[in-house]
């Protein structure tokens, strides 16, 4: 009974995780639809195993959501929330110097959510940590170093 009680709920995230990546493809101009979304993302991605298509295709909603909407305070740290689920950089290296440029972008843009800031430092020290030669160059290339420094000036200011 057991089983099949468990099989039953895991085919509902797997069916709910594929509806809400389809909403959010589909309407991506629409800020609330992608606030909804991403946060239905976080909870929805622990619950489910996914291949690495499936995982790519959540990547690359939560970086389109977070890319479209990037004045989005919520909206940002839902997707850097989402992400820090992922194996990083390992999960995200089919998009790796977009997700860089879009965590900068978010530093930048978001310099008084304190909590958001630590996610993405968090997020871009993983990525130049655990890769060699071009990606961790693209990392330092970006700007990435100076804008968490700057962000760290500006906390102790």
């Amino acid at each position: 009974m057991w089983e099949n009680l468990y099989t039953f709920c895991q085919n509902r995230h797997t069916e709910a995780l594929h509806l809400v990546l389809d909403a959010m493809q589909r309407h991506l101009e629409d800020s609330t639809l992608q606030i909804a979304g991403s946060a239905s993302l976080f909870y929805i991605i622990r619950k489910v195993s996914m291949n690495r298509d499936t995982k790519r295709m959540v990547v690359t909603a939560l970086l389109d959501g977070m890319d479209a909407h990037m004045e989005e305070q919520v909206m940002v740290r839902n997707c850097c929330l989402s992400l820090c689920q992922f194996e990083i950089p390992l999960e995200i290296l089919f998009d790796y110097g977009r997700v860089a440029r879009l965590l900068v972008a978010v530093l930048q843009h978001h310099n008084s959510d304190h909590l958001t800031q630590r996610i993405v430092v968090f997020l871009l020290n993983s990525m130049a940590c655990h890769v060699e030669g071009e990606q961790k160059v693209q990392v330092g290339n970006i700007g990435a170093i100076e804008v968490s420094i700057s962000g760290i000036f500006f906390v102790f200011a």
